[in-house]
């Protein structure tokens, strides 16, 4: 057991450092310059040329590169310049809400998961057991955005048809 923890840590280190290597990729050939961006529309030539030289953007792609991972992995994850604060504060900030969401999905989905799969082993070959297989793969097949979207137009407003339930707003009201 110890040896398959050991494993799917490694494995998960590796992930990490995959994403976060393909992150800083898909960063570096977007097509906005974040020294522009820092500087402002009306900036002059100067002041951009300076921002990316203390950002370190004037460097090579593998020092960039390389100067982001060692920043990562020591739990430096960079400045929001839009909200002037470091980024990790943030991310701890909003981890809460974000296992409450996670805690919520699980348990709606053993909600509805169990009460299908007993329904599918006890009635196995049935029309029901079609039915709980094949709800089951939709829900599951289903994109979450998409899903959501669905939730709010039936649970939040009444959309043009009038056929929402409207049990609580959008607006947080």
């Amino acid at each position: 057991m110890a040896s398959y923890i050991a494993r799917r840590l490694i494995w998960a280190l590796v992930v990490l450092f995959v994403v976060a290597i393909l992150t800083f990729i898909l960063a570096y050939v977007l097509p906005a310059d974040p020294a522009r961006v820092i500087a402002g529309a009306h900036a002059s030539a100067e002041d951009v040329a300076r921002i990316r030289h203390a950002l370190g953007l004037d460097q090579p792609f593998l020092v960039q590169l390389g100067d982001y991972l060692a920043r990562v992995f020591q739990g430096n994850f960079g400045h929001s310049y839009k909200q002037d604060r470091d980024v990790l504060p943030l991310i701890l900030q909003r981890f809460p809400a974000t296992l409450e969401l996670a805690a919520g999905g699980i348990v709606l989905e053993l909600l509805i998961g169990i009460p299908l799969g007993v329904l599918a082993a006890v009635r196995r070959g049935s029309n029901s057991d079609r039915a709980a297989t094949g709800l089951s793969i939709v829900l599951i097949s289903a994109p979450s955005f998409w899903v959501g979207y669905l939730l709010l137009n039936f649970l939040a407003f009444q959309p043009l048809v009038n056929a929402g339930i409207g049990i609580f707003p959008l607006s947080g009201v």
